[in-house]
């Protein structure tokens, strides 16, 4: 604690007593609820001194107030944190926000709500062992599942993916992979064990699935497709990652002379599984009223899981430490060999996008977590926007390009010239048939071209019969004919 100037401690005094702040007339016991209920809130201070009415009642430093003072925090649990300095006459206890909640004194558990320490009721306390990390969903018990519940194919399935000889009991596998303990008569199951191995594991836990969502634009507005994957965490993430991969755009790259083509997607499979995954092991189950969310936007891709980074992992170290708010879960995917355990899932997937010329996708934490990766323009049997063999080789932002330079590629069949205005339109009729351009700004954006030839380039596509704008001049959009259609199918 810094040190506090007499004309500071006024100034706290004056303002009473808050959510960090409480005055106490002398020194009791009683300061032990103050403390706990500091430690598990935001920390604070214990004026002992002051009495309600902001007048300061002298206490007097001595050794035996500052060991009273130890006494009352060691002997909460766990042990308190504090500093103390003793200003015009206040002793000041500064209480640290506890870095092991829930913190209790022998009165209960306690924390601060305004101006006053309130006692917490058993949601609370629950509530806070969840965000602490100190029981973790998955190793609870369920007293609802039973063995006749398991899907058999599914445990089948598991056991094959986790051990090289499968001549071990369904029985014995459970125990040993934290599924089950042994009870009297049967085994008790824990909650990971409907995660991984019922077919319909939301029977019981409503909160566990994927969700898919395809949006028209850039907004939660219009919803062109969607699906839920609400099996076993496995069956699921596999489930989610098929739909994503057939929502993608996807390029073909031809090499000259030779037979075999080359499928491109927009995003590296690879960091998407990464990711899927990360937000499985990762998310808190204790959220009963939302599922993990994938949406693909015109302009993005975001997964969405609830939770935000594990306690006491600050952001500055995301990507770099390895923390998990369900151990186990973690534990039975790296068994699977779907993870590592050294913290390097995050730095692979920004080195997979970097290394397909992509920008590395974004996070943040903040209620949730979300990963947010841009998406980008693929040419119909072409490259990303950003090609590296354009030019000589040099890195090319497609909007820099002139318009009606041509551009030497060998990612379209042959070696010919394609003019670059051509290419455009190309790719912009291929995004209209994808829905990520509907209207004006769209192909502005996503092109990286001006207002004006972008209304040239739709224009253009209209008087070719290719597109036609279909809905209210607000609200509409531009969409592909059946001539479009049966034009797209001939660029390679």
């Amino acid at each position: 604690m810094k040190n506090l100037e007499a004309a500071q401690l006024h100034s706290i005094i004056a303002k009473g007593e808050g959510q960090l702040v409480e005055f106490k007339r002398k020194f009791t016991d009683g300061i032990a609820k103050g403390m706990v209920a500091f430690a598990n809130s935001s920390g604070g201070q214990i004026l002992i001194g002051v009495d309600d009415d902001h007048s300061i009642v002298p206490v007097f430093d001595s050794n035996a107030l500052r060991a009273q003072i130890r006494d009352l925090a060691d002997n909460c649990d766990p042990p308190i944190s504090f500093d103390l300095a003793i200003v015009v006459g206040v002793c000041v206890v500064y209480v640290y926000e506890g870095t092991q909640k829930p913190y209790s004194c022998k009165d209960g558990y306690y924390r601060r709500n305004g101006a006053s320490s309130r006692k917490m009721k058993r949601d609370e306390l629950i509530q806070m062992l969840h965000q602490s990390a100190v029981v973790s969903f998955e190793e609870t018990l369920c007293p609802e599942l039973s063995l006749k519940m398991l899907d058999p194919q599914l445990l089948r399935d598991l056991k094959h993916r986790c051990i090289k000889q499968n001549d071990m009991s369904d029985s014995d596998f459970l125990v040993n992979l934290g599924f089950a303990v042994p009870g009297p008569e049967s085994l008790r199951f824990r909650q990971v064990a409907a995660l991984f191995l019922m077919r319909e594991p939301h029977m019981l836990l409503p909160q566990v699935g994927i969700q898919c969502l395809w949006f028209a634009g850039k907004e939660r507005v219009e919803i062109l497709d969607q699906k839920e994957f609400r099996s076993g965490l496995v069956v699921s993430i596999e489930g989610a990652m098929h739909w994503l991969v057939n929502h993608m755009d996807r390029a073909i790259k031809v090499q000259p002379n030779q037979l075999e083509h080359q499928v491109i997607s927009e995003f590296p499979t690879e960091a998407l599984r990464e990711l899927l995954i990360n937000a499985v092991v990762h998310r808190d189950y204790h959220v009963r009223g939302a599922m993990i969310q994938v949406c693909l936007f015109a302009d993005r891709l975001e997964i969405v899981n609830p939770g935000g980074l594990v306690a006491h992992l600050q952001a500055e170290d995301f990507g770099k430490l390895s923390a998990s708010r369900n151990p186990l879960l973690r534990e039975i995917f790296h068994r699977m060999h779907w993870i590592e355990r050294a913290g390097s899932g995050i730095p692979r997937v920004n080195a997979l996008f970097t290394q397909g010329g992509l920008v590395a996708p974004t996070f943040s934490f903040a209620g949730c977590f979300q990963v947010t990766a841009r998406r980008i323009a693929l040419p119909v049997g072409g490259d990303p926007v950003k090609m590296s063999e354009i030019m000589g080789g040099d890195p090319v932002n497609i909007g820099e390009i002139e318009e009606g330079d041509p551009v030497s590629t060998t990612y379209w069949e042959g070696d010919d010239p394609v003019n670059d205005a051509e290419l455009r339109k190309g790719w912009l009729l291929h995004l209209i048939s994808k829905k990520r351009v509907r209207r004006r700004p769209d192909a502005m954006e996503i092109l990286q071209i001006s207002d004006v030839t972008a209304k040239r380039y739709l224009q253009d596509l209209t008087s070719r019969g290719y597109i036609h704008f279909q809905g209210a001049p607000r609200t509409g959009g531009y969409e592909l004919t059946l001539v479009g259609q049966e034009q797209l199918e001939t660029i390679p």
